[in-house]
């Protein structure tokens, strides 16, 4: 029996100071409440299997930054809520008194600044079970539990665990399932293993403990790969993405690894397959980042998988975030020449055949690249992936000295149902 958490979209509001695209009340948006930042990024979007590809990321950037990979990053705005909300800060921590007429919840912490030097997270989650933020991290490859202040304290330590992307919390089975790759920014890179390497470390929730390792990569051996990110079926059953291989892995539940999906209308310049989740009617959705646009697969036929049929396409298609069975966030950053650094809110059809453009929020030049409900709200990571390679590249490289996660939005808890 499986336990699907259904959320209904309060309002939405232009509050992160950026254009927003209404089409029908659904979001409530809250804004950064922060100056501006200037960030880092990846280099995750086009691939050379020998070097990082460049790409300027301003007017201003470096030579060396223009030879870095191209990637994630994000700034915040300066614009004040609509709601008329005030900020205060303390610790670290952007907090938020909430009009009570807007519907968007208690009080709660706009910005969780983190003050780890190089960090460069990409994946998160919330675990209700502590009230902390999960983190992954691209440059160390450590899990972080991350509370409401910014305080941070390592949770998971695999020397397997290389650069950790796209994190999922299985609360069902009281796991969090962590994909592993290499794209020569980590500590523990290896020139040997870049763009080798596509692997899915699985946890125990409350310990940390190692349950399951699988090695995707060796399903095709001869393929560059990059595992990017998770999702969770009712039976446990997980999904990979391949952001440079046209595969989607499936992990049973015994940690048994197979290619579930492989198909060459997932191939093109650079990243490809990106964020994934699963809807509970029994399929999943997945973006392709490289052309922003999404594809349905059932889990019961996979080969029968179509694209969703959207008026616009985003490119840069990052996270998603299932608000309810019938409203999606797509989180999208950059790719190549096209930047879209956004939060949009979709609204499929009741098969999710076709969806339209709810809602489009810019968050500014940030690069956003995930995002989790955490009760009511709806956070995103800005992880200033961007400069990580170009700081690579310097005799004494440069890192960050702090991340944000930044609360975007709002939800409202419906009701909890249970799926047979």
């Amino acid at each position: 029996m499986f336990k699907f958490k259904m959320l209904a979209v309060a309002s939405f509001f232009a509050l992160l100071g950026s254009a927003v695209t209404p089409h029908e009340p659904v979001l409530s948006i809250e804004e950064p409440a922060t100056d501006e930042i200037v960030t880092d990024e990846i280099a995750t979007d086009k691939i050379v299997t020998d070097e990082t590809v460049t790409e300027t990321n301003s007017e201003a950037s470096s030579e060396a930054e223009a030879a870095a990979p191209d990637p994630q990053a994000m700034p915040t705005s300066e614009a004040e809520a609509e709601t008329g909300i005030e900020t205060s800060t303390d610790a670290g921590v952007t907090e938020t008194e909430t009009d009570p007429a807007v519907g968007t919840g208690p009080a709660a912490p706009r910005t969780i600044e983190i003050e780890k030097t190089a960090l460069y997270p990409e994946g998160i989650e919330y675990n209700p079970n502590t009230g902390k933020f999960l983190l992954s991290s691209v440059r160390e490859g450590t899990i972080y539990e991350i509370d409401e202040t910014g305080a941070y304290t390592p949770f998971i330590e695999d020397e397997r665990l290389v650069s950790t992307t796209g994190i999922h919390i299985d609360a069902e089975r009281n796991r969090l399932l962590v994909p592993n790759t290499d794209h020569g920014l980590s500590l523990h890179s290896d020139p040997e293993r870049k763009l080798k390497m596509a692997e899915l470390g699985i946890y125990n929730l409350t310990t940390g403990e190692p349950i399951a390792y699988v090695d995707l990569a060796a399903l095709r051996p001869e393929g560059a790969h990059f595992a990017n990110d998770v999702a969770v079926d009712a039976e446990g059953n997980a999904y990979v993405t391949d952001s440079v291989s046209p595969i989607l892995y499936k992990v049973d539940p015994m940690g048994n690894a197979s290619v579930f999906l492989e198909n060459e209308r997932f191939t093109g310049e650079g990243f490809n397959f990106n964020g994934i989740i699963y809807h509970p009617d029994g399929y999943l959705i997945v973006a392709k980042k490289n052309e922003g646009v999404l594809f349905k697969v059932p889990v019961s036929a996979p080969e029968s998988f179509t694209e969703i049929q959207i008026s616009q396409q985003f490119g840069g298609a990052d996270g998603l975030v299932l608000a309810d069975n019938n409203t999606l966030l797509l989180i999208a950053n950059k790719v190549g020449d096209i930047t879209t650094n956004a939060v949009i809110q979709l609204q499929g059809d009741q098969t999710w055949e076709s969806a339209i453009v709810a809602g489009i929020q810019e968050t500014g030049d940030v690069y956003p690249t995930t995002g989790v409900a955490k009760e009511n709200e709806v956070y995103v990571v800005f992880g200033q992936l961007s400069g990580l390679g170009a700081a690579l590249k310097e005799p004494e490289p440069t890192f960050a000295d702090s991340f944000e996660i930044q609360q975007v939005g709002a939800l409202q808890m419906v009701e909890d149902f249970l799926l047979n």
